[in-house]
């Protein structure tokens, strides 16, 4: 299956369908980088990186579940937000049944993996399953795009932070403790994250 095959699959999955609806229009507007268009994009990289990988077709439906339902706790509340998407993607597929135990744990671990953890290394988000490792690496896939830095201009307007060199030096602590979990992402995503590190060095220069 292509990517654009999956794409039109997991689109039209109902719980998927669900979530999307509500992001678009319950977000508010002030989340300029956590929109619903960032979700549609993790949707996206999950499934690139999953097919890449050669994950099963169950598998990547379930990671266009935990995509859809990884950031809708934003329309409650910012802080924490992830135990409210990983509750609200396990009623979800509760209601709509066909689900185990076990997948809906998987979900709702995938979600909550997401939150960024205070580490040694740095704030990183860490990955304690398979479809952690490739939720994570959606979730901060622009860290190795062309598009990073329009995106963490964006970050930095949601955040309110009005000092650029503040901002810019925090965002290099997170490059520097942030890791690929999946082959995936590592193979897709790595080398282009080492050039926007090069690009964010010469700003300090």
């Amino acid at each position: 299956m292509t990517l654009e095959e999956m794409l039109a699959h997991a689109r039209g999955l109902p719980l998927v369908q669900e979530a999307l609806r509500r992001l678009r229009e319950g977000l508010p507007p002030s989340l300029l980088y956590h929109s619903a268009r960032h979700t549609e994009d993790v949707l996206e990289q999950v499934l690139l990186f999953a097919l890449t990988d050669g994950l099963t077709l169950r598998e990547c439906e379930l990671l266009a579940i935990a995509a859809a339902y990884h950031d809708i706790g934003f329309l409650v509340r910012v802080s924490e937000n992830e135990v409210l998407g990983a509750a609200t993607a396990e009623e979800a597929m509760l209601k709509e049944g066909g689900f185990s135990s076990g997948e809906l744990a998987e979900v709702k671990t995938a979600i909550l993996d997401t939150q960024v953890r205070i580490t040694a290394e740095g704030p990183r988000q860490l990955s304690t399953s398979k479809l952690s490792n490739y939720l994570l690496d959606a979730d901060v896939s622009n860290l190795g795009r062309d598009d990073f830095f329009d995106k963490a201009e964006l970050v930095r307007k949601e955040n309110g932070v009005t000092d650029q060199a503040t901002f810019l030096k925090g965002l290099r602590v997170f490059l520097d403790a942030h890791r690929w979990y999946s082959p995936a992402g590592q193979r897709l995503r790595a080398q282009g994250k080492r050039k926007n590190v090069k690009l964010l060095t010469k700003k300090f220069a």
